[in-house]
Parts: structure tokens; C-alpha cells; sequence
């Protein structure tokens, strides 16, 4: 009987030794666990913490919220931000985001306005995005007749052809002229001289073309053609 008692007694204070490193461990290994429960507390009066709430001061300064329904007026409300100063890239990626959100809600209707939000689509992770982008508004603002859009067309141009690692057509800024040295990538394939011509100098074009002598064998051709569509 003695022994068993004691045998009883060395096993318990094993057991009880070996629970007291087992416990320990199980309790890193939960809380290192992804995922696991958190361990119980024992203060239950605890008050919990309140979820942090958006002030709506999250945009950049001088920028309104995201959740802010944006206008064009309010775009260009915005202080300018040359791309010297401190926090422009930040500035610029999100406005552009906005310029895009407002094209893409398609309640823009006149030439002037297709122009003015043009000059907002100025930065992106994508250059080919807001290249294609600005080049597409600039066209939609000289098909309505607008005067400055014209004049920018052929940049705009340019500047997808650029992005896409084409060769320029029309070197309206002059690039290719003043980066010799970066010839691989303002490399020039320049467009027809009387197409250039009218890229460049649009007004003059429309006066000259007004006043030009349509080509006699092209004026025997349409006029033959009509005549069939008639028949």
C-alpha cells in the first residue's frame, strides 16, 4: 500500500511539472499562431476600443475627398502644384484619377470642356494610359472646333506614339531636334508635308484648303461614283 502511495505521489508531481512547461509553450504557440484565438482575460470591464473614423481629410491637401462627387469646377478650384514641390506626385496621381472619374461619368458635352480637363490627366503608374487619354480628349475638342485643341493635337500625338515606343510623326516640341542623344526614343518617321501642315498650322490649312483647286482626276472619280450610287 505504502508503495503505491508513493508511486501515486511521484506520478501526480510529474504530471503536474510536465503541465507547467506544456502550458507555457501552448500559450506562445496560440498567440504566434495566425489566426488563433486570443487568449482569455480576465478583465472583463475592459471597454473596447472604438473603431477609428474617417475624418474625410485623407486626400491630399487641397484636393476634395474621394467620396466627393467631383466636378470640373472643383478641379479647377484646386491650387496648382508645380513638379518641384514637395507632395506633387502624390497630388497629381490623384487628381488625374479624378479627372478620369469625371470623363468616364460621360457628363461632359462641349468642346471647351473636353480641353480644360485635358490638362488635368497630367500623371499615372500607366503613361500609356494618360497619354492615350489626353490625346483622345484633345481630338474630341478639335472635331467640335476648339481652337487651342488643335494646336495640341499634334503633341498629343506625339506623346502616345512616344509612350508605345514609336517613332514621332510630326516632333511638334522638337525633341528629336534637341535630344539627338536619345534618338532611340525620339526617334522620327515624320508624317507627309501636307499633313504636317495641317497639324501645325490648322487655321492656315482650312483658309488654304477653301480656296484650293480640287485635283481633276480625283473630281472625276467622286463625280463617277455618285453618279453609280444614284443608279
Amino acid at each position: 500500500m505504502e508503495s503505491r502511495e508513493h508511486l501515486r505521489g511521484a506520478t501526480g508531481l510529474a504530471i503536474s511539472l510536465t503541465m507547467k512547461r506544456i502550458l507555457p509553450i501552448a500559450f506562445i504557440i496560440a498567440v504566434a499562431t495566425p489566426g488563433a484565438a486570443a487568449p482569455a482575460t480576465t478583465r472583463s470591464s475592459a471597454t473596447p476600443t472604438a473603431p477609428p473614423t474617417d475624418t474625410g481629410n485623407s486626400a491630399s491637401p487641397g484636393v476634395p475627398a474621394a467620396s466627393s462627387p467631383i466636378t470640373l469646377a472643383l478641379l479647377e478650384a484646386q491650387p496648382a502644384k508645380a513638379p518641384t514641390d514637395s507632395g506633387y506626385w502624390p497630388f497629381a496621381l490623384q487628381q488625374t484619377n479624378q479627372a478620369i472619374e469625371l470623363i468616364e461619368s460621360n457628363t461632359l458635352k462641349t468642346a471647351d470642356e473636353f480641353f480644360r480637363i485635358s490638362k488635368y490627366v497630367s500623371a499615372s503608374d500607366n503613361r500609356f494610359r494618360t497619354a492615350r487619354v489626353r490625346y483622345e480628349l484633345c481630338l474630341a475638342a478639335a472635331a467640335l472646333g476648339h481652337t487651342a485643341a488643335e494646336h495640341e493635337l499634334a503633341s498629343a500625338w506625339d506623346d502616345l506614339l512616344a509612350v508605345l515606343g514609336r517613332p514621332l510623326r510630326t516632333d511638334f516640341e522638337g525633341l528629336a531636334q534637341q535630344h539627338a542623344e536619345y534618338a532611340d526614343y525620339y526617334g522620327l518617321d515624320a508624317a507627309p508635308a501636307c499633313v504636317q501642315a495641317i497639324l501645325r498650322e490648322p487655321e492656315k490649312a482650312r483658309i488654304a484648303a477653301q480656296s484650293a483647286q480640287r485635283n481633276a482626276e480625283m473630281k472625276k472619280i467622286v463625280d463617277a461614283d455618285q453618279a453609280d450610287r444614284q443608279n
